[in-house]
């Protein structure tokens, strides 16, 4: 999956383990025109699972029969608590008028990632009866030799069909401050802190030219500094 990421070009932005209120999806992708997809990804082995169905499975471990829920059932919830934040925070939704009033203004989509089975094995069980195939990524659709291209078009698949333009980008920013809080924080922190060694400088800058005009008979002079004020905006 890593290597498969790293594939995705400067606009797709992933982002692993972290999702609001104390969910955990393994992989978030965000993008202005596309939407918004869940994954969550497994590193089951084809003879590890013993029964599924659309919201549990049990496999075979070394500690016996465990249950788990279904991937795509967990990437499904895990896309509905972010379409509720979004609901709840009100600013990424069709505003009243609008034919889709009150719903979320970007596309959403679920998916589930299988990093040890492949397709050829997943299609020759009956596993495509409770796991959607077209909301699957198996292991070898994701090597180093996967062509870039068709893995992004795979994962997009997976995403409903945008319903009104893509993003701007003060929009594409508040989706990350709701999803992602500390990458907002550390975006906003750079130019502030440039803006305070800024001012620092041109302060200094103006205490130097006082001082060197600050001889005996000097008129008294009034520096200020020209710098734009960007703390205060």
């Amino acid at each position: 999956m890593r290597l498969s990421l790293q594939g995705i070009d400067h606009r797709y932005l992933p982002y692993s383990h972290h999702c609001p209120h104390s969910r955990h999806p393994d992989f978030i992708i965000v993008h202005p025109a596309n939407g918004l997809l869940v994954l969550e990804v497994k590193d089951w082995r084809l003879e590890s699972i013993v029964l599924a169905d659309k919201a549990k499975v049990e496999l075979l471990t070394s500690r016996g029969i465990v249950r788990e829920s279904s991937p795509l059932e967990q990437a499904r919830k895990y896309m509905f608590e972010v379409v509720r934040t979004l609901g709840r925070d009100g600013q990424l939704l069709f505003p009243a008028g609008h034919r889709f009033m009150g719903r979320p203004i970007l596309p959403f989509g679920f998916g589930a990632v299988f990093t040890n089975i492949t397709r050829k094995q997943f299609n020759q069980t009956n596993l495509k009866e409770v796991f959607a195939e077209h909301l699957c990524v198996f292991k070898d659709e994701m090597t180093e030799g996967t062509d870039p291209e068709e893995f992004r078009s795979r994962l997009w698949r997976m995403v409903c069909p945008r319903l009104g333009e893509p993003l701007s980008m003060p929009q594409f920013d508040r989706l990350r401050a709701l999803l992602f809080p500390e990458i907002r924080i550390r975006q906003i922190a750079l130019p502030l802190d440039e803006a305070v060694r800024l001012q620092h400088q041109a302060a200094m800058f103006a205490l130097k030219r006082r001082r060197r005009s600050s001889g005996p008979g000097a008129r008294s002079m009034r520096c200020s500094s020209t710098m734009p004020n960007r703390l205060a905006s």
